[in-house]
């Protein structure tokens, strides 16, 4: 008799595929073999996501692709996240012939229902409430030995441009103790750096923080410690001082930035000042002279005028960012910036997020520069011809020459000449 079989596929951010990667295992502990998305499988799993509209429109054709193939070979199409929760029935609507739409609501049971319409339930659950109580399962291995590790979940910040508050509920942190027994097992499976992630991963606290970091550091075989997406409010002078005091946190911060403008901050809801973001890059550079920053960054704002947009440009240059991950806007049903009448024209957004694309590559040439000369070692995580690529301390992916006695893991020397 042979195996059932499971596919997915995953759209949007690392705390989506880290979920992905927990209702896989329940599979695969179920006796499921794991196939392509684009193999026929008993279960099709889409993991979907909603933050922008080009991100529904892919959920969308997935949709579309899994469910041209069940009408070839039959299965079972489930789909599941962001965008199910926000248009669940209207999915099933314009898909009827979808087995599972399930939200963000206790994905342990993605599993559960998804089998037990394998075997012949026809019943559609009723789907619950959003959670009040961390619930998404545990993982006990990643693809790669940097190994996303899933802290926190939910937001209450209301940021006038997102959708996400509304999707995934209130914020809720995960048990310390839950997350140190995963992080042990991931390294127990091959994980060397661990990268502590959540929705909001700054609502998990600054104290609670450091202490986990603290923590897991404590773990032989933890050689690097990372944080997801953070606030700036977070970067204290303290908190920055217990960072550089924790040898295996890496000197390198994603920072949710969103705009250099004061103006701007204030009508995306954000909690802070552009005075802020320029102490948290200060305190964070006082702390750790060698750091290295990224941030996301959004052009086009409701209300964005050009001399706001500058001082986005001169946030960028200012915190030398390494990367920026940059945006046009995107107006996104339900939230209040779609409703807001000054609205950027499209073809204006566009335009400053190629010219603040072309100031943020004259400035990660510089940033590059100054910190190549800097790092020691990277963490191999593939090869590739005759090359083991890596990330470095800093987060510059590096590719070097292999040698025996490399291997997947394991921390490879950068030579300098």
């Amino acid at each position: 008799m042979s195996r059932k079989t499971f596919s997915v596929s995953t759209l949007g951010c690392r705390i989506n595929f880290y979920e992905s990667a927990a209702i896989a295992e329940q599979f695969l502990a179920a006796g499921y073999e794991k196939v392509a998305f684009t193999s026929q499988a008993d279960v099709t799993l889409i993991h979907s996501c909603a933050v922008t509209a080009e991100a529904e429109k892919k959920g969308r054709a997935l949709i579309s692709r899994a469910l041209k193939r069940k009408r070839e070979t039959g299965g079972v199409v489930c789909v599941f996240g962001c965008m199910a929760e926000k248009r669940r029935e209207e999915l099933y609507k314009r898909y009827p012939e979808l087995d599972l739409v399930w939200g963000n609501a206790d994905m342990s049971r993605v599993f559960e229902l998804c089998d037990a319409r394998v075997r012949g339930n026809e019943e559609i659950p009723e789907i619950p409430r959003l959670p009040k109580t961390y619930n998404t399962p545990a993982i006990s291995s990643w693809y790669s030995p940097r190994a996303f590790v899933k802290i926190q979940d939910g937001c209450n910040s209301f940021c006038t441009y997102c959708i996400v508050t509304y999707l995934r509920g209130r914020e809720l942190n995960r048990e310390m103790a839950d997350i140190l027994s995963e992080v042990r097992t991931l390294t127990q499976n091959g994980a060397r750096e661990i990268v502590l992630s959540g929705i909001e991963t700054a609502a998990f606290g600054a104290d609670a923080l450091l202490e986990l970091s603290n923590r897991i550091a404590e773990l032989e075989d933890v050689r690097r410690i990372r944080f997801g997406s953070l606030k700036p409010t977070l970067f204290t002078r303290d908190f920055c001082e217990g960072l550089s005091r924790n040898s295996k946190i890496m000197p390198q911060f994603h920072l949710s930035v969103q705009s250099g403008s004061a103006n701007v901050l204030f009508a995306m809801r954000r909690d802070y000042t552009r005075e802020q973001l320029l102490s948290c890059v200060e305190n964070l550079r006082v702390a750790i002279p060698h750091v290295a920053l990224t941030a996301d960054l959004i052009c086009g704002f409701p209300g964005e005028t050009e001399a706001d947009f500058q001082d986005t440009v001169s946030f960028l240059e200012t915190a030398r960012l390494l990367h920026a991950h940059i945006f046009p806007y995107s107006e996104r049903e339900g939230t209040r910036a779609a409703s807001f009448e000054n609205q950027v024209p499209v073809e204006l957004r566009r335009s400053r997020a190629l010219a603040l694309g072309e100031v943020a590559l004259r400035v990660h040439q510089a940033e590059f520069e100054r910190i190549l000369p800097m790092e020691r070692e990277i963490l191999v995580e593939r090869f590739r011809g005759g090359n083991a690529l890596g990330h470095s301390e800093h987060f510059l992916e590096l590719s070097l020459p292999r040698a025996t006695g490399d291997a997947v893991g394991g921390m490879k020397t950068i030579t300098k000449e």
